[in-house]
């Protein structure tokens, strides 16, 4: 379903464009011995198949396109994230200790009180 639903936002896209260049631009003719001024609206219903057909065969491409790529990223995600180590417990603390509001003095200051601590166990213990 997702896969109709943007192959039909690419052909929209693509038939509001052409009909866009189609009303602005005048174009030269492939001999260019003559010039094409810019369509009328009565030329664009006139030649409304013309639009949707090349529309069509522009979207299907951009259409596997767009997935083939996206799966690829996906796979990329994936990738990348099998290598991430999940489980830190550095990183953890740090951020348990900045959603608990503590600033960089504060977790400073409890470290050098942990090291005194130590220290003195080590002292006692000796």
């Amino acid at each position: 379903m997702k896969k109709i639903l943007v192959f039909i936002c690419f052909s929209v896209t693509i038939i509001i464009l052409e009909i866009i260049a189609s009303l602005l631009i005048g174009f030269p003719n492939r001999f260019r011995s003559s010039f094409y001024n810019p369509m009328s609206w009565q030329d664009i219903l006139d030649n409304k198949l013309d639009f949707v057909y090349s529309s069509i065969i522009v979207s299907i491409p951009l259409t596997i396109l767009y997935f083939s790529c996206k799966e690829r990223k996906d796979t990329k995600d994936k990738k990348i994230d099998s290598h991430v180590q999940l489980k830190d417990p550095i990183l953890d603390k740090i951020i348990k200790d900045a959603m608990s509001g503590k600033t960089t003095d504060d977790i400073l200051k409890n470290k050098n009180k942990d090291s005194e601590t130590e220290q003195k166990e080590n002292n006692d213990s000796k």
